[in-house]
């Protein structure tokens, strides 16, 4: 649930973020970082910032690790937002229960592993979010686990719809600029993003793929691809011809530009 910083060379901790403190929830930080540069108080600062499984949006200098923001990217409800340090000021629904407590977001998280991506020239920040909710429970079992099996003690349930969006966030403060409706019906996957100097924005959710204004998150064309895609797209030329390419299911699909 931590970012960690270490020195290149010889290995040796720098720093380390907790973003979850005594998870219980399942929230891993296992969400792609961005590295940027952005005006502090008039000077050009290098921060690294996340948009994390637990719901909330992380700006951190990425020098020493120092919080510099932190805002929701989702409608969640297991805390009240951030303090000063960034640690999460907590609700009643962050605790779980024999009972089992309803909890936004749920195990899958606001957002999971497929990688965000960010536009320099127009300082935004792109992740596909999930809005999802969960039931938390844990087991009021005492026996003690046996050995080599696994045990959970506890267990989570998604319940309503789990609808994806592409949000736009600012870099520096994570203020949601535009968001784009990919999901509307909770089924099917959701792909990285990928940003271009063209001012693009492609992604993928459940077989559509899709290409956005970068500022405004209009979508200028979609297609369906006739699989799930789990990737982000990846974009080269040939002979001087852009081209984007996913794949989805057992097949690659390229376009050109």
């Amino acid at each position: 649930c931590s970012m960690i910083a270490a020195d290149a060379t010889t290995g040796k901790l720098k720093w380390n973020f907790q973003f979850t403190p005594h998870d219980e929830h399942d929230w891993g930080a296992n969400q792609t970082p961005v590295l940027a540069s952005v005006m502090l108080n008039g000077a050009s600062t290098p921060v690294i910032a996340t948009a994390n499984r637990n719901g909330f949006y992380y700006v951190l200098d990425r020098r020493n690790g120092r919080f510099i923001a932190g805002v929701p990217f989702m409608d969640l409800n297991w805390a009240e937002g951030l303090d000063g340090s960034g640690r999460p000021i907590l609700t009643p629904a962050a605790k779980v229960t024999v009972g089992g407590v309803l909890t936004r977001p749920d195990v899958g998280g606001g957002t999971n592993w497929w990688p965000p991506a960010f536009n320099p020239d127009l300082g935004l920040f792109y992740v596909h979010a999930d809005e999802s909710t969960g039931i938390y429970s844990k087991s009021s079992s005492n026996a003690k686990p046996k050995p080599y099996a696994l045990s959970l003690g506890g267990g989570t349930q998604s319940v309503g719809n789990r609808d994806a969006f592409v949000r736009a966030l600012k870099i520096a403060t994570g203020e949601k600029v535009w968001e784009y409706q990919s999901i509307s019906d909770g089924r099917g996957m959701r792909s990285g993003l990928m940003t271009t100097a063209g001012r693009l924005v492609f992604g993928v959710a459940t077989e559509k793929a899709f290409a956005l204004d970068a500022a405004t998150g209009k979508e200028l064309w979609s297609v369906e691809t006739g699989g799930d895609v789990w990737q982000g797209p990846v974009s080269f030329s040939i002979a001087g011809e852009q081209m984007v390419v996913f794949i989805s299911g057992r097949t690659v699909i390229a376009f050109s530009l």
